[in-house]
């Protein structure tokens, strides 16, 4: 992820500047001090963690409306659907008792 791998930059970073920069690193951060880079990167971070906050917050408030919106529907529905389903094993079982009346007269 993102995150992950911008957490993995700041970390080869802070080590980097621990046992100092090679001579191509320097020429990369001349303009920029490595302190800035870091701080820079660590400001990324903080940025993508936030956005992650609120992006898991918006989910499990979006979680929450569709738990309400299913647990409304299912109650508003459920009593027609156990009609239906009633009315199926009515017919099913009349079905089944008149299959039996035909064959117990040919046995």
């Amino acid at each position: 992820m993102l995150l992950d791998r911008q957490m993995n930059e700041l970390e080869q970073d802070k080590y980097l500047q621990k046992m100092g920069p090679d001579e191509l690193e320097q020429d990369e951060t001349e303009d920029k001090p490595q302190n800035y880079l870091i701080a820079e990167k660590q400001f990324a971070i903080d940025v993508s963690k936030k956005r992650l906050e609120e992006e898991e917050e918006a989910y499990e408030r979006q979680c929450i409306q569709v738990r309400e919106k299913t647990l409304t529907s299912l109650r508003s529905h459920l009593p027609e659907l156990f009609r239906a389903l009633s009315e199926f094993v009515r017919s099913c079982s009349k079905m089944y008792r008149s299959l039996q009346s035909l064959s117990r007269p040919q046995n």
